[in-house]
């Protein structure tokens, strides 16, 4: 019982921040959004290894942990680019089935057969997002929001290297394996922001830290 009430919880935390990173990255930009979400969601991942006994578990992960990095930072600026440029009650369910892409590496590499119920769940979802893509192509040709869906579709994709990757390197310890993928994953961001901000982006300012906070909290609980 306590399974299916944390995964309800999750889902509900996680909508709230997706719905809210989306509000912002209208606003100030999906890179803004994405590297200050991830500063504070960084810290408060450092803070349980400063107050309990997990062992670090050894420099092999930081291979899958890089990679993790590397596409977490480039997925979470395409996922929150993909919400703020489409309408999220269409963009949001297309974006859900990011966790169909480890499951089929899961069946096609690894050799695991899922439950028949899961496989109707499944196709049914699979089902469900061409419907509503096509719906949303109608609209995007309409107001020229051309890029919605394609963005969506690339974030599914680099987050599915993202999980498999992030699932090699948490084996041992998933709080190491996060950990290191976001000291990879932050200085990219941070590094990126930088950058456009000295081509004449827009500085985040204290009060836009401040509405974004709360979004990297979320998405680190």
């Amino acid at each position: 019982m306590l399974a299916p009430l944390l995964a309800l919880s999750a889902s509900v935390i996680w909508g709230v921040a997706d719905f809210q990173a989306a509000v912002r990255a209208r606003n100030v930009g999906p890179l803004v959004v994405a590297a200050v979400a991830q500063i504070t969601g960084t810290t408060l991942l450092i803070l349980p290894l400063l107050f309990f006994d997990d062992p670090f578990p050894g420099w092999q992960i930081w291979i899958p942990a890089a990679i993790a990095g590397v596409a977490g930072s480039a997925g979470h600026v395409v996922f929150y680019a993909a919400l703020s440029r489409g309408p999220m009650g269409v963009i949001a369910p297309i974006l859900a089935m990011s966790s169909a892409g480890p499951v089929l590496f899961a069946v096609i590499v690894s050799g695991e057969r899922p439950a028949l119920l899961q496989v109707v769940g499944l196709v049914l979802a699979v089902v469900g997002v061409v419907l509503v893509s096509r719906q949303a192509s109608v609209g995007d040709l309409k107001h020229g929001k051309y890029g919605a869906i394609p963005l969506a579709l690339l974030a599914i994709a680099i987050g599915t290297v993202m999980y498999i990757a992030l699932d090699a390197a948490s084996q041992e310890s998933g709080l190491w394996g996060v950990t290191a993928q976001r000291s990879v994953s932050l200085p990219i961001l941070l590094i990126a922001l930088m950058f456009v901000v000295a081509r004449g982006a827009t500085r985040p300012s204290l009060s836009m830290f401040r509405a974004i906070a709360p979004i990297g909290i979320m998405d680190t609980g």
